[in-house]
């Protein structure tokens, strides 16, 4: 089957990135990480959609539905600026880095990898029909033994957004597009963040 030999390409393209990422973490390269990261991510997400395609789980229609890869890639790369929001772990956490207008300065935002696990179940149970939610029904799913901050799942949110997991409807909401795979996905990406 062609698919595989390109789940295969693009899997090992992917393990070459996370490769070179920590070499330049390990160098200090900090524009090379950016820009590697949401490249392992591209290409993380293709390897999923080739596999999904190749399974006949999506039609091949809906694969050219994304925009094209190379136009996100010439986005990322258009200038040695930091791209904001970016997001990276450190140990059991999620970090988003953002940029604040007001005072001209990143900020950061952290969330537990424990929390970021737990709403992906509750997502993925309420995208199963292609339902479209809120992070307030996100969050009443959950019901976790603990309460945790809103702006933690906003934070988790707003990482499944930028890393293709999620599609955003305006006000109405956030849906998963894949929810069979969703909590796989989610966890997958994970493993592709710059530590």
């Amino acid at each position: 089957m062609p698919y595989q030999t390109v789940v295969q390409a693009l899997k090992h393209c992917e393990k070459q990135l996370r490769q070179e990422l920590s070499n330049a973490a390990q160098a200090g390269d900090y524009a090379a990480i950016l820009v590697m990261s949401q490249w392992a991510q591209i290409v993380a997400g293709l390897a999923a959609e080739a596999a999904d395609v190749g399974s006949g789980d999506l039609p091949v229609a809906d694969s050219t539905a994304r925009p094209a890869p190379t136009a996100v890639v010439r986005r990322l790369v258009r200038s040695n600026k930091a791209t904001y929001p970016r997001f990276m772990r450190t140990h059991d956490v999620l970090v988003k880095v953002g940029w604040s207008k007001k005072s001209k300065a990143e900020y950061e935002h952290k969330a537990p990898l424990a929390l970021a696990r737990e709403l992906a179940n509750a997502a993925a149970q309420l995208g199963a029909d292609g339902k479209v939610f809120s992070i307030e029904e996100l969050a009443s799913t959950w019901a976790g033994e603990e309460s945790s901050p809103s702006y933690q799942h906003y934070v988790i949110v707003a990482w499944w957004r930028s890393a293709g997991l999620i599609d955003q409807h305006g006000r109405q909401g956030y849906s998963v597009p894949k929810p069979a795979s969703f909590i796989a996905d989610a966890e997958q990406r994970l493993d592709t963040l710059p530590h």
